[in-house]
């Protein structure tokens, strides 16, 4: 059997927790299903939380290692290196060095949901969702409040909290990784930043409409999101909630609202487009996306409202409160048209497992033969 290591970025996702709800996987079961179908056909694979003693066919690398070192390691390891695919998951405000050149050129292959790449050999694959829709029944429209924004608040960048190590340092902690780092990505460690967005919003929402959004995710009640005192203040509306702890109860939570904001955290062109727009769909209500620019070769601009097209946040806020209620059931039919379409298989599990066994399989090593 061949076997197909997985070395996830985020610690918390090893010893295959990343197959079994690891803390912070959205992923768990695109994975799964990548790991069973792989087996069927005679691929094992795994996420040790260390090197293997056994070499095995390939290292799967999700996302590039804290520090150059660890792949440095993985490839002293063996005296044959196995096959090094990186696959770019994150998003590119947090992992610029991720679409340098330089770094990309150690692997053997790179995976990501990039429109176009000029790396070679490079396989495009769209980041999975979850597929599974809310069990509950759509609410009628005259019964939903008017918009729910669940996401984290925080600041990228030079005003990012203090994190441990040199690589922790706001701003400039990515020249200590050993990575090859892009001048423009330390000029402006947070260009194309969303996170500045949202709180721009909840902040108009308190001054105009107190009560027509809430708010469920850390970091909007004065915790520590910036190393700048000043800048940990409570800045969300009068009714925040809650962190929502389960995919299942944030698709429950979103149904009772006529919108959900579904602002990335990046904003740009590269391809980037994350669950949640599609969990706005699946969870029976209309987003309002900000973040792809070419969102519309992706999801039908029919199903959403576009915060693009708006002068100011009042604006958009006022087009929401006065939105009828045969407007938004067009655009909520529309959603559900699409769900049900075969452009939206591209994006699920299950397409997602047989795209990793066709990139796999493409790239494994042929058996050796012992004469």
């Amino acid at each position: 059997m061949k076997k197909v290591v997985l070395v996830p970025h985020w610690e918390t996702w090893n010893e295959d927790r990343l197959f079994e709800n690891a803390e912070g996987c959205i992923y768990t079961e695109a994975f799964r299903a990548w790991r069973d179908s792989a087996a069927s056909l005679g691929i094992h694979l795994s996420a040790p939380s260390g090197l293997p003693k056994e070499r095995p066919d390939m290292v799967w690398f999700i996302d590039l290692p804290r520090k150059r070192a660890t792949l440095d390691g993985w490839a002293r390891q063996w005296p044959r290196r196995p096959v090094f695919v990186l696959h770019i998951m994150e998003s590119p405000l947090l992992f610029p060095h991720a679409f340098e050149p330089r770094n990309r050129n150690l692997f053997d292959a790179v995976v990501s949901y990039e429109n176009q790449s000029q790396t070679t050999p490079w396989f495009p694959c769209p980041l999975p969702v979850d597929s599974r829709p809310s069990g509950d029944g759509a609410v009628p429209f005259a019964k939903r409040k008017l918009a729910v924004m669940i996401n984290t608040n925080r600041y990228e960048g030079w005003l990012a909290t203090r994190k441990k190590g040199w690589t922790g340092l706001p701003g400039i902690g990515r020249v200590f990784s050993g990575w090859s780092i892009p001048t423009r990505s330390l000029l402006r460690p947070a260009h194309g930043e969303l996170y500045s967005w949202r709180r721009k919003l909840a902040q108009e929402f308190t001054a105009h409409l107190p009560l027509g959004l809430d708010i469920y995710g850390s970091g909007w009640s004065g915790e520590v999101i910036s190393w700048l005192p000043f800048l940990n203040r409570h800045v969300c509306p009068a009714r925040q909630n809650k962190t929502v702890a389960t995919r299942a109860a944030k698709l429950r939570v979103i149904s009772q609202y006529k919108f959900t904001i579904a602002a990335e955290n990046y904003r740009g062109g590269r391809g980037y487009i994350s669950e949640k727009i599609f969990e706005a769909l699946l969870g029976q209500t209309v987003p309002v996306y900000l973040g792809e620019e070419a969102i519309e070769e992706a999801v039908p601009s029919s199903c959403f409202v576009d915060a693009r097209h708006f002068a100011s946040l009042n604006a958009l806020i006022r087009h929401l409160e006065s939105m009828t209620e045969e407007t938004w059931q067009s655009k909520f039919e529309a959603g559900r048209a699409f769900l049900a379409s075969k452009d939206f298989q591209r994006y699920t599990c299950a397409r997602f497992a047989a795209r990793m066994n066709q990139i796999s399989s493409a790239l494994m090593p042929p058996v050796e033969r012992i004469e």
